[in-house]
């Protein structure tokens, strides 16, 4: 036996289902991400659409439409979007 984990599968949804699941979620903070705010705020597209890729719980996508953006979030895990 040599000690060394087995890389984790990151093509495979059900080790993000998993992550959800145990609530193992260190960049789900709940908050919008700076960067978008950032961006969003310096760069106003009233009525633009939105493809938040990884989107997990949908804080950014939820966001995004109250702004008024046409947004939608798709995730790899099921969990994450439910």
């Amino acid at each position: 036996m040599s000690g060394h984990q087995a890389e984790p599968d990151f093509k495979n949804p059900g080790y993000w289902n998993n992550r959800y699941i145990e609530g193992n979620l260190p960049w789900d903070s709940g908050e919008v991400d700076e960067h978008l705010a950032q961006y969003v705020t310096d760069t106003p597209a009233p009525g633009a659409r939105a493809l938040d890729v990884g989107c997990g719980t949908g804080t950014n996508t939820r966001w995004l439409q109250q702004l008024g953006f046409e947004a939608a979030g798709v995730d790899l895990s099921a969990k994450a979007i439910e």
